[in-house]
């Protein structure tokens, strides 16, 4: 039997009994007691937490902790996570930084040889693709804190024209396309706004509120009900491309011909008019029919860059 392999069953024994003496595990396996001390060693510096009790009668006792003993995954299962682990690997920041690192660094080690290769190759074959972002996100693990005990939080942000200060609910974070969002309720203002992570100066507790109860469950469920407003645009191919990977068109395109799309949909009209730049930026691939709102703002980006180089 491999050591790996009789340091898995070591570790399923003694964590069912919590209490135990060499000798009983040296029974147990039919090892010899300085083979098990060892294999104890080798046990307590992968970070189970034993404690040993000296004296007449002593032995070992497993701590009880937020150690979790191992679950048998197949060959396919353990690949699965080792690559669903390294997908979040290129994010400047995650709400369990050095907790990620520690066990895709557990994973790979406890992978047989054959599965190892497999990993090895796959990893020249395969990539979980963020964008690089010269951004840090400091408050993630308070803000997923907070959220889940449903404690309003005061937040000092960076906004466009000066930072402010808001005492929002939040109700979770998520990443898209290399950064983080913070669905919160903002009760100066009484609707739900969105605010990034990484612009976020200032955080604390503001007391727990007994009447909100909200998740990313609701934030991605909700609709606004009030300015509602009508966006319609033609695409190019290229531009039906770009409007697919944005979450808020996805799901609002249909193809009219072979060159053309067109994107229609009702919106929070604050929401649209925020696409202004993304649709300025799509340049010839789209043309905006309405709301006249956004068509102004596009074209206001459009004369600033102008005069920008005249």
């Amino acid at each position: 039997m491999s050591k790996s392999s009789r340091l898995f069953e070591i570790m399923m024994y003694i964590g069912k009994k919590r209490v135990f003496t060499v000798q009983e595990v040296s029974n147990e396996f039919g090892l010899s007691t300085r083979t098990v001390r060892r294999y104890l060693d080798d046990l307590s510096v992968m970070g189970l937490p034993l404690y040993s009790e000296q004296g007449r009668g002593g032995g070992y006792r497993v701590l009880q902790n937020n150690w979790t003993f191992p679950v048998l995954f197949t060959k396919d299962e353990s690949l699965s996570l080792f690559f669903a682990f390294q997908s979040l690997v290129n994010m400047n920041d995650l709400p369990f930084q050095a907790e990620v690192k520690t066990s895709l660094h557990k994973l790979y080690h406890q992978l047989n040889p054959e599965a190892k290769k497999k990993v090895d190759a796959i990893e020249n074959h395969v990539r979980f693709y963020s964008p690089a972002r010269n951004v840090r996100s400091p408050f993630l693990q308070d803000l997923l804190e907070f959220s889940l005990k449903k404690e309003r939080i005061q937040v000092t942000y960076r906004s466009k024209d000066r930072d402010k200060t808001y005492v929002v609910f939040p109700m979770g974070i998520f990443a898209q396309d290399g950064l983080w969002y913070v669905p919160v309720y903002a009760y100066e203002k009484e609707k739900i706004i969105l605010l990034r992570a990484d612009r976020i100066l200032k955080l604390k507790s503001a007391g727990k509120d007994e009447e909100i109860d909200m998740n990313l469950t609701d934030f991605f469920a909700y609709t606004p009900t009030h300015n509602m407003i009508t966006l319609r645009a033609f695409l190019t191919n290229e531009g039906a491309r770009q409007c697919s990977g944005h979450p808020l068109f996805q799901d609002n395109l249909k193809r009219v011909d072979e060159e053309t799309w067109i994107l229609e949909m009702e919106g929070d009209e604050r929401e649209l008019i925020y696409s202004a730049p993304f649709f300025y930026r799509l340049g010839k691939d789209a043309k905006v029919k309405e709301p006249h709102s956004l068509i102004e703002r596009i074209t206001s980006h459009a004369r600033e860059l102008l005069n920008h180089y005249e």
